[in-house]
């Protein structure tokens, strides 16, 4: 924390980001102090695609406003509070939008369609709360393809996980489908009986437990986003 202190007092923009293996000591221990120089918390998986995702995580939110709302650059919301499951999922996340993207540029009809399309592969935005959601939402609705939220969050950035709101993630859809109704949104849930509730909201639906997850997300991906 001393470290990202003094990083930030001397580059005040450059990103700083803490890596940890994870266990609850770590953890609470991160909980009680200010985190207010770090950007991110990820929890190390093993996975050398992890760093990957961290830099085209910083390289999209950095891009973000130049790209999306000056070059009209599309991108997918992401929505989720757990540092373990975004830790796994991002790498998987970036992994489906380049391929997906990859299929488009497979298809374009000459070199430069495909370079264009390339370099406008959809930017992943994430927010780890429900008022940086909603922030996101609007400021880039026009250009956003779909959003992809877990049920239950926090509410306000750095607040404990503790005060989670349950239904933070039906809060958003209800806001973001009464200005968009044909807004493709997947929720996903650690509980399967939470699938009955996205029927009745008509969103898409995922367990995060899922063995076949990245089959799931794939095929939603693919099917709503319009690539």
């Amino acid at each position: 924390f001393e470290f990202a202190k003094q990083a930030k007092s001397i580059m005040p923009d450059c990103p700083v980001v803490l890596l940890s293996a994870f266990s609850k000591e770590i953890f609470n221990r991160i909980k009680r102090h200010d985190r207010s120089d770090i950007d991110y918390f990820f929890n190390w998986n093993n996975s050398t695609d992890l760093i990957i995702a961290i830099n085209k995580l910083i390289e999209d939110k950095m891009n973000a406003p130049h790209d999306i709302l000056e070059e009209g650059v599309r991108a997918i919301l992401l929505v989720e509070d757990s540092v373990r499951y975004y830790s796994t999922y991002l790498p998987l996340l970036y992994k489906l939008v380049l391929q997906q993207n990859a299929i488009a540029i497979r298809d374009a009809l000459n070199e430069k369609q495909q370079l264009l399309r390339k370099r406008a592969r959809p930017k992943v935005l994430m927010a780890t709360c429900y008022d940086e959601a909603v922030e996101l939402y609007k400021r880039y609705s026009t250009n956003i393809i779909g959003v992809i939220s877990d049920i239950g969050f926090v509410l306000h950035k750095g607040d404990p996980s503790s005060s989670e709101k349950l239904d933070a993630g039906i809060d958003l859809c209800r806001l973001i489908r009464k200005e968009n109704p044909t807004m493709p949104f997947l929720m996903q849930s650690s509980q399967e009986s939470m699938s009955s509730l996205a029927k009745q909201l008509k969103v898409g639906f995922v367990v995060k437990s899922s063995k076949t997850l990245t089959q799931e997300v794939s095929e939603y991906i693919e099917r709503e986003f319009g690539f």
